[in-house]
């Protein structure tokens, strides 16, 4: 595996959907002109290029890297969350850019790419090749990026399209407003509680977690 870099310089690690090479994220996005795809086509669509795609109703959005900011804060949540899941002693792994999820948008299959994402690593539901779960995960990451569209896909898109499948815990975490969103699932839909400053998160998912807005945002150094 080459070493990780949120440039494209440093070849950051990736996977492979069909010939699609998925990369850490992206600051903006960019909907590709193309014929609409099935989620099948998809998985083996090929530009020749290493150009980074979601699939979003059919379309191909098109993404470049993150930023270094964006970069830190993914890697952050990665290493607290590994810790805690070593703490429970479960059966559970993080993926950070590298594990899609299986959604669906209006009228097909979607595949979003969450910043982090914690999933059971003994689950059946993963596409082996694509890495590309089928089943709800445990808990997704999404931090947003400047940007209306940015905002609007991560507050509403991805928020309707995980609480649809069931994702449990769904965290928006907004450098810019220096807030967290966090979302339960409770039932079918969504509660939202909004953390700032040194505010204590409480995650169902990992209640032993010792977690603030200012921890995760703070200086970034890693």
């Amino acid at each position: 595996m080459v070493a990780e870099s949120p440039s494209r310089q440093g070849h950051p690690r990736h996977i492979t959907v069909g010939t699609i090479l998925l990369g850490r994220r992206y600051a903006n996005a960019m909907i590709v002109t193309h014929p609409k795809l099935t989620f099948e086509e998809y998985l083996n669509y090929d530009d020749g290029t290493d150009t980074y795609y979601e699939l979003v109703d059919g379309e191909l959005v098109e993404v470049p890297l993150a930023s270094r900011r964006h970069w830190k804060i993914s890697k952050r949540l990665e290493r607290l969350f590994e810790e805690q899941i070593a703490e429970l002693n479960c059966n559970w792994d993080v993926g950070r850019g590298d594990v899609g999820v299986k959604t669906r948008g209006g009228k097909s299959d979607n595949n979003r790419i969450p910043d982090v994402v914690v999933f059971n690593s003994e689950t059946d539901s993963i596409l082996d090749e694509s890495n590309i779960l089928t089943d709800a995960p445990i808990l997704v990451v999404e931090i947003v990026s400047p940007g209306k569209a940015n905002r609007e896909r991560d507050y509403i898109e991805k928020r309707r399209e995980y609480e649809q499948i069931g994702i449990p815990e769904y965290w928006i975490v907004d450098p810019d407003r220096q807030q967290i969103v966090l979302l339960s699932l409770e039932g079918k839909t969504y509660r939202e509680e909004v953390y700032t400053g040194d505010r204590p998160l409480v995650s169902s998912t990992f209640p032993g977690l010792t977690l603030t807005c200012d921890r995760v945002l703070g200086s970034l150094k890693i």
